[in-house]
């Protein structure tokens, strides 16, 4: 396959190296909204959605602030399960 024409084609290092960690940094601030606004809806679709959001969002932000949540985005989904009276289906 041909090179060049991509997304990023051109692009320095360094380029790429700052909008990468733009983008985490991005990222990490919509994890930390989402961490502490959802808990407030009523609405149990909104919060299975936003756990299920927060799920995704683990597996990009930095491993730090994952492990920094780890425990309350544990209890979190207990007690979201808990209240639905089982897992999701």
């Amino acid at each position: 396959l041909g090179g060049g024409g991509g997304f990023g084609a051109g692009r320095s290092g360094m380029e790429e190296v700052d909008d990468s960690r733009r983008a985490q940094q991005a990222l990490s601030m919509a994890f930390a909204i989402l961490m502490s606004s959802w808990q407030s809806s009523k609405d149990m679709n909104v919060r299975i959605g936003a756990m299920e959001t927060l799920g995704h969002l683990c597996l990009v932000i930095p491993k730090d602030l994952f492990l920094t949540n780890a425990d309350a985005l544990l209890e979190l989904v207990v007690n979201l399960l808990t209240r639905q009276g089982g897992p999701a289906s």
